[in-house]
């Protein structure tokens, strides 16, 4: 496979697993009963944006990369604080 259909693969199948609530990603990504994660979707936000950027994904990822944008803003306090 080449790795640009693995990347669009790969992307696609996060997309099934980002948390409804929240726009992030679960520690275990298949398993909702875990935390959403802050780093993790971080990583899988900046792949998707790249991917955007570049083309490489269609514009039906932009919902996707500002639900996890939002969930992302509401873990972070004002001075770059991650909440307890």
């Amino acid at each position: 496979m080449e790795l640009l259909q693995n990347f669009q693969m790969h992307a696609g199948n996060l997309s099934l697993y980002q948390n409804k609530q929240d726009g992030k990603w679960h520690n275990l990504v298949n398993d909702p009963s875990t935390f959403t994660e802050t780093s993790a979707t971080a990583m899988v936000l900046t792949a998707i944006l790249r991917g955007l950027e570049y083309g490489w994904l269609d514009d039906g990822y932009l919902t996707i990369a500002q639900n996890a944008w939002n969930g992302l803003k509401s873990s972070i306090a004002i001075f770059f604080g991650i909440p307890h």
